[in-house]
Parts: C-alpha cells; sequence; structure tokens
C-alpha cells in the first residue's frame, strides 16, 4: 500500500475530504460525534531504519476545527467510510 502510494502524484495543497457516511453499510457509533464537523486529517509516511532492515509507517492524526484531537481508534474507522475529494485541479468539484 505504500508502495502504490509514493508512486502516486501529489497535487499542490490541500485537498478536501467529503466523508460519505450516509454511503456506509453500517453504523459507526464512535465516528458519529464527528457528523457535520470539520477538521484536518493528516497522513504521513515514516521509514525506520535499524540493524540493516527498514520498516514503513504511516502517521494519521486528525484535529477539528476548534483544535480537538480526534481519538487514533476514531480517526483509523473515519478510512473505512466512503470519501468524496475535491481540490482546485477538480473543477466538476468532486470524485470518488
Amino acid at each position: 500500500m505504500i508502495a502504490r502510494a509514493k508512486s502516486r502524484g501529489l497535487t499542490d495543497g490541500d485537498e478536501e475530504l467529503r466523508f460519505d457516511y450516509s454511503g456506509h453499510a453500517g453504523k459507526i457509533s464512535i465516528v458519529e460525534s464527528l457528523l457535520g464537523r470539520r477538521g484536518v486529517l493528516r497522513l504521513d509516511s515514516l521509514t525506520v531504519e535499524t540493524l540493516g532492515q527498514s520498516e514503513d509507517h504511516l502517521l494519521l492524526i486528525a484535529l477539528t476545527d476548534d483544535g480537538q484531537a480526534v481519538d487514533p481508534a476514531v480517526t483509523a474507522r473515519l478510512l473505512t467510510i466512503p470519501v468524496y475529494t475535491s481540490g482546485p485541479d477538480r473543477p466538476d468539484g468532486a470524485r470518488r
């Protein structure tokens, strides 16, 4: 997964993500407190090299617009919800 992500081109600037909770098959109670809220989701890649071996890790953090950190378990569950992206290079406004 990391290799595939690294091979993708990046856009300049931020992307807006819109999570489609109604498109998820079941109820995710721990995510419901975030419905209708805005915030920042950041994903970074970290490579740790020790004893001649390297390990890739993904670091994921989310903050609400009022500065509250989102619990890591909730942030991870967000990634199971369908998402739409939009940005300045997408004049149609969104893609899945």
